[in-house]
């Protein structure tokens, strides 16, 4: 399996999880990381063959044969699995009490962030509790917040954003998992409580919905 194959949640924007490989590509364990906690998303990988994953201590980071190349991790972890931009910059998204979306350059200096509270609500509120997700043009981040806003946001790249589309069910409707991206441009994405499963477009409009 090439290593660049692998810069997102599943692979790619499809979440197919599949890539092309042959059996003989298989090989045997090369190295083994000590232990840096409770590994807490699946790892993702760029086009250099360096490895980010999310962990209980923070987001770490690791080339191809093993070695630490953060020390210590950046702060924040994703409550997703990350994902790499089309400029090799990371965008993940955090939950608890510190629900942020983050943009952080490969030496994990802060390029942006966006409080999903914006400056108020509980903790609790607003969280991203699934792996962001790109457009196939790699040029939208979609993430997911849940209570009270239960919706999904778009951002450009630059951090600023493009739409919101908010599900207005009050927890019901919170969106439970990652958005899947269409080469068409088409968003889909379910929801938890009623189990809505929703179509919508590049400008966040909804196609349809089943549920």
């Amino acid at each position: 399996v090439a290593l660049a194959d692998w810069p997102s949640f599943r692979a790619n924007n499809l979440h197919t999880g599949s890539v092309s490989y042959s059996i003989d590509s298989l090989a045997p364990i090369r190295w083994v990381t000590p232990k840096i906690g409770a590994i807490r998303q699946p790892p993702v990988v760029d086009s250099a063959g360096n490895i980010y994953v999310p962990t209980s201590n923070g987001l770490m980071k690791f080339d191809s044969n093993g070695q630490s190349l953060w020390n210590p991790p950046y702060l924040y972890s994703p409550s997703g699995s990350p994902a790499i931009g089309p400029d090799q910059n990371l965008y993940f998204a955090t939950s608890e009490c510190n629900p942020y979306v983050f943009s952080i350059t490969p030496d994990r200096a802060l390029r942006w962030q966006y409080d999903l509270r914006r400056g108020g609500g509980l903790c609790g509120y607003n969280q991203s509790n699934s792996a962001v997700n790109f457009s196939a043009d790699k040029q939208t981040l979609y993430v997911s917040a849940d209570y009270p806003l239960d919706s999904l946001i778009a951002f450009a790249l630059d951090g600023s954003i493009k739409w919101q589309r908010n599900f207005d069910y009050y927890g019901s409707q919170a969106p439970g998992f990652s958005s899947a991206t269409e080469n068409n441009g088409a968003v889909y994405i379910g929801t938890g409580g009623n189990g809505r499963f929703y179509s919508l477009s590049t400008s966040g409009a909804i196609n349809w919905y089943r549920g």
